[in-house]
């Protein structure tokens, strides 16, 4: 079974997180909630939930994938050494970085995107000099590393993630499940 870890943290973008942990988990992908402060976090919209686990405690070698969510607490995430730290050690093993709204600023903050073709929320674009191409589209794949434009994209975020992590047969099968593009 393939496992992956969600960063959250107060102003995540809710629906970011949430979808994208219900889409991974109905497609039998484990996902650990990996919270920055404190376990309780509350979202851009005041929508408030918990985290699972400290981000200090999380190892990479117990993961497939890192997924960052976006919203305005992105801000917060772009300086955190830990944050930073994680995203260069999950890509230096050539493991599944994946960024969706404003979170994309983090992977280029960590120097990861040199060359690497990225989309991230409009305006959203400091530390993304390095990126390839910062390309309109709703999701794009480059290699390992994942990057979506923000919350009216996240079932196709999602979907790839599922596709990346596990296959085609079963990204179509959960697109099928969730009727979506009926």
């Amino acid at each position: 079974m393939k496992k992956t870890a969600i960063i959250l943290n107060n102003g995540v973008e809710e629906t970011e997180a949430i979808a994208t942990i219900d889409l991974l988990r109905r497609a039998k992908i484990e996902v650990d909630l990996f919270s920055t402060d404190s376990l309780d976090i509350v979202g851009s919209h005041d929508i408030k939930f918990r985290a699972q686990k400290e981000l200090s405690k999380l190892k990479i070698v117990d993961y497939d994938g890192l997924i960052i969510p976006g919203g305005p607490g992105t801000k917060d995430l772009i300086n955190n050494e830990i944050v930073l730290k994680l995203v260069k050690e999950f890509h230096e093993e050539n493991k599944l970085v994946a960024a969706i709204c404003a979170a994309p600023q983090i992977l280029g903050k960590a120097g990861i995107l040199n060359g690497v073709s990225v989309t991230h929320y409009p305006g959203a674009n400091e530390f993304l000099k390095e990126a390839n191409d910062k390309s309109p589209k709703q999701v794009v794949v480059d290699g390992h590393i994942i990057t979506s434009v923000g919350v009216g994209a996240v079932f196709d975020f999602g979907l790839a993630l599922i596709q990346y992590l596990e296959n085609d047969e079963t990204a179509q099968k959960i697109k099928t499940e969730i009727v979506y593009d009926y």
